[in-house]
């Protein structure tokens, strides 16, 4: 098909202002909160220069395009580990937590999505049903412990720390170690 933008310009377009939008939103929020506006502040680099990065990428083609990929998520991660966590606010574990969760769902239903996309112009044999069978199982496996073990471990772990300190765990748990590393957290911090 010819015309239109290219898929990575979108994206990283689509990306661009929502992360805007984000940021605004974080502004208008903080109006009254002197140490969460300073917080936006500090966090406002790593926004813009993950996002410039991106619209770099979007630019290139192979492993140009790769390597400014990596770089917005460098400078995403790294700015907002160096912006620190101290003006944010976290009140309410259980719906950090819960959103969290909701992205979890989203991309294990992706997963499945992706199983039927995978073979659908296939003829049905039983190595096709035998491998979707097992990535089916294996989703329901990750939902099963995600849900009834590690997000309601996690959820506690995350109620149970003094609100001081709350958002500075829920960035470095949920953001930067939330898949690895968080069953494994939760467990150590219950027991």
């Amino acid at each position: 098909m010819t015309g239109g933008l290219p898929g990575p310009v979108v994206v990283a377009s689509c990306y661009v202002a929502f992360r805007a939008l984000h940021l605004v939103l974080f502004w208008v929020l903080s109006g009254g909160d002197a140490g969460l506006r300073r917080q936006v502040l500090r966090f406002t680099p790593s926004v813009v220069g993950g996002t410039g990065l991106l619209l770099v990428a979007s630019q290139l083609r192979g492993r140009p395009q790769t390597a400014f990929w990596g770089l917005a998520l460098a400078a995403d991660y790294g700015g907002t580990f160096l912006g620190g966590a101290s003006g944010w606010r976290l009140r309410s574990p259980r719906n950090f937590a819960e959103r969290h969760g909701l992205i979890l769902t989203v991309a294990l239903g992706e997963s499945i999505v992706a199983i039927g996309v995978g073979v659908a112009g296939l003829p049905l044999s039983w190595p096709i049903v035998a491998a979707s069978t097992l990535g089916l199982t294996t989703s329901a496996a990750l939902l099963w412990a995600y849900f009834d073990v590690s997000a309601r471990l996690a959820e506690q772990g995350l109620a149970a720390e003094p609100e001081e300190g709350r958002a500075r765990l829920a960035r470095d748990a949920y953001s930067y170690l939330h898949l690895p590393c968080w069953p494994a957290w939760c467990c150590w911090r219950s027991g």
